[in-house]
């Protein structure tokens, strides 16, 4: 399975999800590491813009495709079993209590779950502490600025 990270060019291969650590996000308080990453490249892309806080506009970016052996099995929480706020900005403390809790059990490597800005496509959640993780590699890296007419 190909699994997809969008950007800064200086950050782009550190897979550790030590920025997540740091500074938590949707689905991971302060404190625990974990990696997202897209199914594709174009939610990837649009998930980095919707969260870039304007800087998009000056730095330089890339791609970074990985690759799950395909005998990892994911986890995946579907749009039915989301709570009813879970697209608000800033996200609910619920997602962040779910991706805790998901990290905690060690029960997979990674979980599917829905996109905030393309509830159909999904992100994919990794647990860079989970037995399975060595199982995740580089692919490629690809240097890619965003399109200027995204970004006006």
């Amino acid at each position: 399975m190909q699994l997809f990270r969008f950007g800064l060019e200086t950050y782009i291969n550190d897979i550790s999800g030590y920025g997540a650590k740091l500074y938590g996000g949707r689905w991971n308080n302060v404190g625990n590491a974990m990696l997202y990453t897209a199914c594709s490249p174009s939610l990837c892309m649009l998930e980095f813009i919707c969260n870039a806080s304007g800087i998009a506009k000056t730095v330089q970016t890339s791609l970074l495709t990985l690759k799950l052996d395909s005998k990892v099995k994911l986890e995946q929480l579907t749009i039915n079993e989301m709570p009813e706020n879970w697209q608000d900005v800033p996200a609910p403390d619920v997602l962040k209590r779910i991706g805790d809790s998901w990290l905690k059990g060690n029960t997979s490597v990674g979980i599917k779950v829905p996109s905030a800005v393309m509830p159909i496509e999904f992100n994919v959640l990794i647990n860079p502490l989970h037995k399975d993780f060595s199982k995740l590699t580089i692919e490629n890296i690809v240097k890619m600025d965003i399109d200027k007419r995204i970004i006006k």
